[in-house]
């Protein structure tokens, strides 16, 4: 998932070779469901939270799952991907 300022949210297609926009609808692919009516950010300062509405398909598999962020800025630019945490996933 990605989402940039405005509240555009996007999924990544299939293929793992373009961002879907998202944010007019609801978007899927063969792991997940982005709902974008359940998805939503909010920024106070340096922190910014972002909740994405998702549901995960059984073609994804349950089990634990690695999360990985990344950042980009106009100051500073793209960051390396870092581990997050890690996401239970029930199907």
């Amino acid at each position: 998932m990605r989402w940039t300022p405005g509240n555009h949210f996007y999924l990544r297609n299939d293929g793992d070779t373009a961002w879907v926009d998202a944010t007019a609808a609801s978007q899927q692919n063969n792991q997940c469901r982005l709902d974008v009516p359940a998805s939503s950010s909010v920024g106070n300062g340096q922190t910014l939270i972002v909740d994405f509405g998702l549901t995960f398909l059984a073609s994804f598999g349950a089990g634990s799952k690695n999360v990985y962020l990344t950042t980009t800025t106009q100051q500073f630019g793209t960051s390396a991907w870092r581990l997050g945490g890690t996401w239970t996933v029930d199907i």
